[in-house]
């Protein structure tokens, strides 16, 4: 699963829905509450993905509230 949301995010529209859809979200709330070693550095890597255009940053402090 994680490796097609990683594929989907190597498209720049794919981010921002994946962002507007909770998907990041969820993520995030994987790697918080699951310590599972390669499952965390996957989730990770969909994250980094996704937060690599400023536009997609503007959509995770929109729907997310993160503050980086």
């Amino acid at each position: 699963m994680l490796k097609a949301l990683f594929d989907l995010a190597l498209y720049p529209l794919n981010c921002i829905a994946l962002v507007e859809l909770n998907v990041v979200s969820s993520l995030f709330m994987l790697v918080k509450k699951d310590g599972r070693r390669g499952l965390v550095e996957d989730a990770m890597m969909v994250i980094a993905q996704v937060a690599r255009y400023d536009e997609n940053m503007e959509a995770f402090w929109r729907v997310n509230s993160v503050s980086i």
